[in-house]
């Protein structure tokens, strides 16, 4: 279907299935189960926006769906998982205190518990067993560290007086 959808195409663009591995394992569940998203299109009917991760694809047109997945293998191992937590995290409260966001450690807290919630609890994480528990926290830690880091430049905006 995705080469058909290639070489005569009957939309502007597609949505297209992504099937996440996580350590070698299949994502079944959770907040990284298969989604579709548009991932295939015409010249000129789309861009990603300019920032560092998670760009987001600007489009307009006619969309159709391939019901086809593509298969995602996102990390091999630990160190590779930690690495790019680190990059992806601070990228992050970069891009949001651009924005002009704000955080605190206490709500560094509360989003990381509830992201690991909604994933594992909400979204059946746990029917991944380990591996959907380990990525749970590891989302919660991205998530934990992004705001705490956007926290410190938001504090490193205003630095308090000694006293």
């Amino acid at each position: 279907a995705m080469v058909e959808a290639i070489q005569s195409p009957q939309f502007d663009l597609y949505g297209v299935r992504q099937q996440s591995y996580f350590l070698g394992k299949l994502i079944r569940f959770g907040l990284w189960r298969s989604d579709a998203r548009v991932r295939l299109f015409k010249r000129g009917t789309a861009h990603f926006e300019q920032v560092p991760v998670h760009e987001g694809l600007i489009y307009e047109g006619r969309a159709g769906y391939i019901k086809e997945s593509v298969l995602h293998y996102s990390y091999r191992d630990m160190d590779e998982v930690l690495d790019k937590l680190h990059r992806y995290a601070i990228a992050g409260a970069k891009r949001r205190f651009e924005e002009g966001k704000r955080s605190s450690p206490s709500k560094a807290i509360f989003k990381a518990f509830w992201v690991f919630n909604h994933h594992y609890w909400i979204k059946l994480g746990f029917l991944d067993g380990w591996y959907g528990f380990i990525l749970g926290l590891y989302i919660a830690h991205y998530t934990w560290y992004r705001y705490l880091a956007l926290w410190q430049l938001n504090s490193c905006e205003h630095p308090t007086k000694p006293q």
